[in-house]
């Protein structure tokens, strides 16, 4: 865009509204950084957020594409987290049923109070909320 001074090599036009909404690296002449350039415009790109949701009613290995998992179990399940998360990877898991739901890093330790290899959520509604931060599965509940 004019407004930078500077070419951008990539824009995408969204012809259904007739709005710009994409990010491109660019390079800037001269520049030996490629990849932190970057032109966003953002004018009706954003329209409300919705999470990739799984059910599960059994244990599970879930995958970096997963964020948001619904445990309907009638018994004690397992759910593994990924085994080569991405740093930043942000997975809920809620315990609909009641029922035991045990969260297992699956290679990474999970820092809550202390670290462990695993965490049980037994309540009804309980939310367990892991943020992979590079290093461990950090941890939290959210109950409402």
């Amino acid at each position: 865009p004019g407004t930078l001074g500077i070419d951008v090599p990539l824009w995408i036009r969204n012809s259904a509204s007739d709005s710009f909404c994409v990010a491109a690296y660019f390079e800037a002449s001269g520049s030996t950084n490629k990849f932190n350039n970057v032109a966003i415009s953002t004018k009706g790109a954003f329209e409300g957020l919705a999470l990739k949701t799984r059910q599960t009613s059994s244990s599970v290995t879930l995958t970096n594409g997963d964020v948001f998992v619904s445990c309907y179990n009638q018994s004690s399940i397992t759910v593994y987290l990924p085994t080569s998360p991405v740093t930043g990877k942000l997975i809920y898991v809620k315990n609909i049923n009641g029922y035991n739901v045990t969260v297992n890093g699956n290679g990474k330790s999970i820092a809550a109070n202390s670290t462990s290899s695993s965490i049980t959520s037994g309540t009804t509604g309980e939310i367990m909320m892991f943020i992979f931060d590079g290093q461990y599965w950090a941890a939290a509940f959210i109950k409402w």
